[in-house]
């Protein structure tokens, strides 16, 4: 597991509707310097015994920059996912001053199986700087058990 402790406190709401099978979660919570709101959701299909777990909107705004998130994974079959990121202007040290600061823009579009472990991807940085990476790529990534190359 992974974690990383903030201190302060947290402002805003949590949110959660609709019924046990399916429900709907929404965030909007502010610790001063950064902000993230979002909804989520778990779409059921009873006849057919599946579960998709849905990111409808997933942001950070902290200062003038902002990184948003959207997609799926199916909780099925294949585990199917999809991911889309996009990033502009955005500064992980103003969520919290331990992470590296600098001013980060781009995309990352990511699809694959979880069940085969195969994924692609595109990752797009145009010049970008943090502290602790330089940020200029746009590579085309595919990984699957026996391989993992960058064209």
């Amino acid at each position: 597991m992974i974690q990383t402790a903030i201190n302060g406190k947290l402002n805003g709401n949590i949110g959660i509707k609709g019924p046990t099978a399916s429900p709907g979660i929404t965030w909007k919570l502010s610790n001063g310097t950064a902000r993230t709101h979002g909804s989520l959701g778990i779409e059921s299909d009873p006849a057919n015994g599946q579960q998709k777990l849905v990111f409808d909107t997933v942001g950070i705004e902290a200062g003038q920059g902002s990184l948003t998130a959207q997609g799926y994974l199916e909780l099925f079959k294949d585990r199917l996912l999809k991911l889309d990121i996009r990033s502009q202007a955005f500064n992980p040290a103003h969520i919290d001053p331990k992470f590296p600061s600098g001013n980060i823009n781009g995309s990352i579009n990511l699809a694959g199986e979880l069940a085969k472990e195969q994924f692609a991807g595109k990752m797009r940085f145009p010049p970008a700087y943090s502290t602790a990476y330089r940020l200029t790529a746009m590579p085309t990534l595919f990984t699957n058990p026996a391989t993992f190359r960058v064209p």
